[in-house]
């Protein structure tokens, strides 16, 4: 497939030309882990949104880090977990309350990731503190 310009939507390496954000990533990485603020003040097209895409998908990865995102002006508090056993699992739904508290919000989603040989593929409301969350197991 032949590379264009994406200015609509997230960048995927594949099928957009995408300006290289690896050093500004770096950088940024250590200024988080030491609780600093930045501001990203570029011109269009110079990878401000990819930058941040990746920032994100860096910490979530990490796993130390609380990360959520907006699309059109929403909120969308997500926690991913990995299944533990049920004590964990109420653990997860209390720190996810936590967050939305913290973001004023009333709804949230937790993504259990299962690494049994045998995986339930669920998905149910739960309803906590006043809070309603989406859980699906996969």
């Amino acid at each position: 497939m032949e590379k264009d310009f994406n200015v609509t939507d997230k960048c995927i390496v594949s099928r957009h030309y995408m300006a290289n954000v690896s050093k500004k990533l770096g950088e940024t990485v250590k200024m988080v882990d030491k609780g600093l603020y930045f501001i990203i003040n570029r011109p269009r097209q110079y990878g401000k949104t990819t930058m941040l895409n990746t920032l994100e998908d860096v910490l979530r990865a990490r796993g130390d880090y609380f990360v959520f995102s907006t699309y059109n002006e929403h909120k969308y508090i997500i926690e991913l977990k990995r299944w533990y056993g049920e004590v964990y699992h109420e653990k997860g739904v209390k720190q996810l309350c936590n967050y939305l508290d913290i973001q004023e919000e009333k709804t949230g989603f937790l993504v259990i990731f299962e690494y049994n040989k045998v995986k339930s593929w669920h998905k149910e409301w739960i309803e906590r503190d006043g809070k309603r969350i989406f859980a699906v197991w996969v």
